[in-house]
Parts: C-alpha cells; structure tokens; sequence
C-alpha cells in the first residue's frame, strides 16, 4: 500500500515535468502521437502497479478493514492521475502561448484505468458488505439465537458467494471481461443481499 502512496504523491510533480517538456520540447509538441504514447505506457504502469497490490485471489483473504483501505488507495491514485492529467491540461489552455493537449487517443489513455476505478468500487462494496455480515453473525448473534448451527450456515453462505468473486477466472480488470465481472457481481448481491 505504500507504493500507492508514493506513486499518488508523485503524481502533481510528473504533471509538471509532462507540461515542461510539451512546453519546451519541440520534437514532442508537434507529434502528438509520441506524446500520447508517453501518457499511455503512464497510465499502463500506474494501472498496473494497482493490480499488482489488489489481486482479486487475495484481497478478500484480508481482513475486511486492511482490504477495505487497499482499494480505496488504488482507487485515490487511479482518479489523482486523472484529476492532475485535467488540471494540467486546463493550464496549458489557459497559458495560450502553448500548443493544447488535444489528443486523439485521450480516450483510450483513461479507458483503463476508468474501468478498473468500477471494479475497485464493485470490490469495496462487496468488502463491506461481507464486513457488515461477520459483524453480524458472530458469537453474539449465537449466543442471542442459541441456533449455532444456523448462524454457521449463513456464515458459510456468505463465504461461498466471496469464493465465487475470489475465483473470477480472468482478469478482472480488464475491459474485455466487464460483462462477465457485471454478471457476477450482480450475482453475488443478488445472493448475498
């Protein structure tokens, strides 16, 4: 988690170099697709050193809160990459003097990391919910029930419907498999809730 931190805190002065060297830099600023492609392998690496640190094998073997704190840090360095991308763009229009960021491939730059900004919400939402769940169905509620049994087997269900995102069988953070990570996840709050 601490790389995240670093990376997040890196972010704003990255910005800046990226505006210096569009300002200053004549081979960059008049090929726009040698820039664009600078932002994007940025973006791949931020992407990837996210999923690196939320593997959806292991995440749900943390504990709720540990997990919890996790995916909100990726998903607080995936949109300051974005906020520092706009706020720096909107610098350069407003100086005039510089060739603007219009980029074509600017789409294709977030894509990514928009998409996995999703799931790491989907993720949260089901860390808590599980998290709200073991609250509940801990040793209080059996010993207010007296049914162990019962409680137990509430308690197994909720770990079967975790199993079922823990083994999602591709990548969850990858565009091309959203229908199948929206399926199961609507799945899993259908069966959880």
């Amino acid at each position: 988690m601490g790389e995240l931190t670093v990376i997040e805190e890196t972010l704003p002065s990255l910005l800046t170099g990226l505006k210096l060297i569009w300002t200053i830099s004549r081979h960059i600023n008049q090929n726009d697709q040698k820039f664009e492609d600078i932002l994007e392998a940025i973006s791949n690496e931020i992407c990837d050193k996210v999923k690196a640190l939320i593997d959806i094998t292991k995440i749900f073997k943390k504990k709720p809160e540990d997990a919890i704190k996790i995916i909100q840090q990726g998903n607080s360095v995936l949109a300051k990459w974005k906020k520092e991308y706009d706020a720096t763009k909107r610098d350069i229009e407003q100086q005039q003097t510089v060739k603007r960021w219009d980029f074509t491939r600017q789409k294709e730059i977030f894509e990514q990391s928009i998409h996995m900004r999703t799931v790491l919400s989907d993720l949260e939402q089901a860390c808590i919910i599980t998290q709200e769940f073991y609250a509940i169905l801990g040793p209080d509620l059996k010993a207010v029930t007296g049914d162990a049994a019962m409680i137990d087997g509430e308690t197994e269900k909720v770990k079967e419907q975790v199993k079922k995102l823990e083994t999602f069988y591709t990548d969850v953070f990858s565009k091309q498999h959203e229908g199948q990570w929206n399926s199961r996840f609507t799945d899993f709050l259908g069966q959880i809730k």
